[in-house]
């Protein structure tokens, strides 16, 4: 059984979110600025607004992608399913 674990992601590069995300993260941090040029050591490894919601639009891609664990036949895939398992008749134990 998969245990659920708080995880809290400070990351600098996009990559490590992403991959945090896939691994289970439900919480991260990113510091955002105004403009990336300002003066102070933290504008420098943050990410400006335009940047936060293209990481947002990434996660919420790769959210989709992994999926929620559950298998399912989709509508288009039930022809293929029937085709692929025929099973002949004198295989069948209901057969004479």
């Amino acid at each position: 059984m998969r245990k659920t674990l708080a995880v809290l992601v400070a990351a600098t590069v996009t990559g490590a979110v992403c991959a945090a995300v896939a691994l289970g993260a439900n919480a991260i941090e990113r510091h955002i600025t105004l403009d990336r040029a300002m003066w102070g050591t933290d504008h420098s490894a943050s990410i400006e607004l335009n940047s936060l919601g293209l990481l947002v639009s990434e996660v919420r891609d790769l959210e989709l992608a992994v999926g929620d664990g559950v298998k399912r036949v989709y509508e288009s895939e039930i022809p293929i399913r029937k085709k692929l398992r025929r099973v002949p008749s004198a295989a069948r134990p209901d057969a004479e």
